[in-house]
């Protein structure tokens, strides 16, 4: 059998090499499969040519590229500007949370999120450690909760690990959302308040920090 060219050698360890770099996210039985398959042909095949695209890696569709934009847009942190309650059915609104609200919202790129919201006028209990009355006034003024979160069309999704009232730990919870500029607007879907229990639609608009 005479001698493998050392150059075709050294391509096709450096289009392996590429194939690494670009194609991790690929599965590890799909990029196994992707990147043999390739090689028995092109150890016989004439030398390389530079420039192409990386083994097993396909171009993003549209559709894709743009639900990565939107989501990269959201990676950041968000303090609350306003938020208002519509009760349903009567389309009655009423401020959430007091006049001035705060609040912040996390999404990483790691897929974590992140949300804590609390009443603008709360007030520490008188004597450092809180009545039952301060306790629960404390804790029906405020809302918080963390997880994963994914994004699909214009909705995203938080899978909820760790929640305030622990009614919504393993559970998710669904926000429309719409983007304008520095501003993010999240709206649930008509469901009950966990405040109060009352059925509305709660809609909080963010602004990047």
């Amino acid at each position: 059998m005479p001698p493998q060219q050392p150059d075709r050698l050294l391509d096709v360890i450096d289009d392996l090499l590429d194939f690494s770099a670009h194609c991790h996210s690929l599965a590890f039985g799909e990029a196994h499969v992707a990147a043999r398959a390739p090689l028995r042909k092109r150890l016989h095949s004439p030398p390389f040519t530079r420039g192409r695209q990386p083994l097993g890696c396909a171009p993003q569709t549209g559709a894709r590229q743009a639900r990565d934009d939107v989501t990269d847009r959201l990676h950041g942190t968000w303090k609350l500007v306003s938020a208002v309650r519509e009760e349903i059915p009567s389309g009655a609104t009423s401020t959430m949370f007091g006049e001035k609200p705060q609040g912040v919202l996390n999404y990483s790129p790691e897929g974590r999120m992140l949300a804590l919201i609390a009443h603008g006028d709360r007030k520490p209990a008188a004597d450092g450690r809180a009545t039952p009355a301060e306790a629960e006034a404390l804790y029906r003024s405020m809302l918080s909760y963390g997880g994963d979160y994914s994004v699909a069309d214009e909705v995203v999704t938080h899978r909820v690990d760790i929640s305030w009232n622990e009614k919504f730990t393993g559970g998710e919870q669904k926000r429309h959302f719409k983007l304008e500029g520095n501003r993010l607007t999240l709206s649930t879907p008509q469901s009950p308040d966990p405040i109060d229990g009352k059925i509305s639609v709660r809609r909080l608009v963010w602004e990047k920090i």
